[in-house]
């Protein structure tokens, strides 16, 4: 089973999106009659997904041309509930890959922009704490908190006028479907700046890894947002490749989109 927390021996806790006590595989299976309950982090589990026999078209798209090394190390991130990352190596003359989790989503968010700076007090005054995770600032529920931020910068929206009185939820679902469409400015905006963020996670973990067997985006909202983040520069050229302009050779990464919305 594929949780979203770092599993050892079996046993994990939840403590970032979720309040979970700690869970011991073997005692679940005993609880369930079952043989045997093996816990295996989330992205993990992804991992192996990515592994096994995917078709491009069902159940990925190229995002760039680039040639994969079959050898080289496969990085993925993926924004959902959490900001989830993961990579998977082969070892010099092995048959099989290996594939391993990381809590990089709770690295710190380090804005770049003033605007950045400005989302990044918003968020220190909204959680009332101030280390701000990468995952607070880019994943599904900071979605609406981005709404709400584009609300503070003056920016109107006739569509979700009570919102930006009374201070209403809007659910992702609908601030996605008419910033897509370009039918609300914020909503347009929010996507905008939620990809912005997104696509430099991605390129610091490209430069990381450096995965010349290829970057996955997996998770809900990359799906959610697959039109937007294959379409429009903002994720790719602005913001991700721009890490290897400077430090790396574009021609060696090849970009991955998990698109079946299974992973």
């Amino acid at each position: 089973m594929g949780i979203p927390a770092p599993v050892f021996n079996n046993e994990f806790s939840i403590i970032a999106n979720l309040t979970w006590p700690g869970v011991n595989g073997e005692e679940v299976a005993n609880s369930l009659n079952l043989k045997k309950m093996i816990f295996l982090n989330d992205f993990v589990a992804n991992g192996y997904g990515v592994l096994s026999s995917i078709k491009e078209g069902d159940d990925y798209v190229k995002i760039n041309e680039n040639p994969v090394d079959p050898n080289g190390p496969i990085a993925m991130i993926g924004a959902g509930t959490g900001l989830g990352h993961g990579y998977i190596v082969k070892s010099e003359g092995s048959k099989y890959h290996s594939v391993y989790p990381s809590e990089g989503g709770h690295q710190d968010f380090c804005p770049k922009t003033d605007q950045e700076w400005r989302y990044f007090k918003f968020l220190q005054n909204h959680f009332g704490i101030e280390r701000i995770s990468l995952e607070r600032a880019c994943a599904g529920p900071a979605l609406s908190l981005i709404f709400k931020f584009m609300i503070a910068e003056g920016i109107k929206s006739e569509r979700f006028k009570d919102a930006c009185i009374d201070d209403k939820i809007i659910e992702n679902e609908d601030i996605i479907k008419y910033g897509l469409s370009e039918e609300c400015l914020i909503s347009k905006n929010t996507i905008d700046f939620f990809n912005k963020i997104y696509g430099s996670a991605a390129g610091n973990m490209s430069l990381i890894i450096i995965p010349t067997g290829g970057l996955y985006l997996l998770g809900g909202l990359s799906y959610a947002l697959e039109s937007h983040i294959i379409e429009k520069t903002i994720f790719m050229v602005k913001k991700l490749l721009y890490c290897f302009i400077q430090f790396y050779n574009l021609s060696l990464i090849k970009y991955f989109f998990i698109n079946n919305g299974i992973f």
